[in-house]
């Protein structure tokens, strides 16, 4: 086992490398040029352009650009905002937190709602319960997270008023308040993670439930919780452990138009308001975060299915 977490966190580095390049050339690709906006826009003169980029370094080879912000970034510095002038690290370490406390809530939502949901309709096929989530996960699957939102937001914030409909309050300033503003944005963006889920585990349980070992089991007179929980769904969880680790980063991506919906003061709205002005720090820093931890959810999988299935671990 310490060989396979050894290997798995060794090949991180090239592909840390790797990505971090894609991350910074895809930038410079995109249209459009920061220092044209800094120097006046289309009142901008070609010597107040010239230099402004030299103040930015854009003048320089893409090579040497890349390497003074790798540089930079293994350090903890990814630059400063172009506007704000404010550190992008550090906007970033304050902003991070919210987002993650929101995928955490969406995440439990899922597990809460998908993993209950996939074992009871596993238990019987084509039973009512199954019927019953078959429906209910494709309306997860096909309903648009945003649509989602706004249709709770007019639901409970503006009809029944038991919950607010946007804002945001730190968990450990208020735990009450925190769950007050969390549910609405954490059942629109869990919804489709526990449709999945559920899916998932349902399809991976049928065909445990229907191996030999299992029948054996039965046969010894083993009870439900036993052969289901200690049994079978140790070995339907291997493709749902894939599942879940692919949902944290696509919840993380989803967060953007979510916290903007309810103007949570997240990764989201910073994100988008970079790409609006074309802030190329903060894009850089945003999506290097984003891509690192899918980076990291990937190889933790990878870890957890030694744990889950012993066939694939290194020796």
């Amino acid at each position: 086992m310490g060989t396979l977490i050894a290997r798995r966190l060794l090949a991180l580095v090239p592909l840390l490398i790797l990505v971090s390049f894609f991350v910074f050339i895809l930038i410079t690709l995109v249209p459009g040029d920061a220092s044209v906006e800094l120097a006046g826009g289309e009142n901008a003169t070609p010597e107040r352009i010239a230099e402004v980029r030299q103040e930015l370094h854009l003048d320089e080879p893409v090579f040497q650009q890349y390497g003074r912000w790798l540089g930079n970034a293994v350090q903890g510095d990814l630059g400063h905002s172009l506007y704000a002038r404010t550190s992008v690290s550090q906007d970033i370490a304050e902003r991070l937190p919210i987002t993650l406390s929101l995928v955490a809530a969406a995440l439990l939502v899922g597990l809460l709602v998908g993993v209950p949901l996939g074992i009871l309709a596993a238990m019987r096929p084509a039973g009512a319960v199954d019927k019953a989530s078959r429906f209910g996960t494709t309306l997860g699957i096909s309903i648009p997270e945003y649509w989602l939102a706004i249709i709770l937001v007019v639901l409970f914030a503006v009809d029944l008023r038991v919950l607010p409909p946007s804002g945001y309050v730190p968990f450990f300033e208020d735990p009450l308040g925190w769950l007050e503003h969390i549910v609405l944005p954490a059942v629109a963006l869990g919804t489709w993670s526990a449709a999945s889920l559920s899916r998932q585990l349902r399809a991976a349980l049928i065909d445990v439930l229907d191996t030999n070992y299992v029948r054996t089991a039965w046969a010894k007179g083993g009870s439900t919780r036993v052969i289901v929980v200690k049994h079978a769904l140790k070995n339907a969880a291997i493709p749902v452990v894939t599942i879940l680790a692919l949902q944290i980063g696509f919840l993380m991506g989803g967060t953007v138009i979510i916290e903007e919906i309810f103007t949570i003061p997240g990764m989201g709205p910073y994100f988008l308001r970079g790409v609006i002005s074309f802030d190329v720090p903060v894009i850089q820093g945003v999506v290097l975060v984003f891509v690192l931890a899918a980076l990291l959810l990937s190889t933790l999988a990878d870890i957890t299915y030694g744990f889950l299935n012993p066939k694939v671990r290194v020796q």
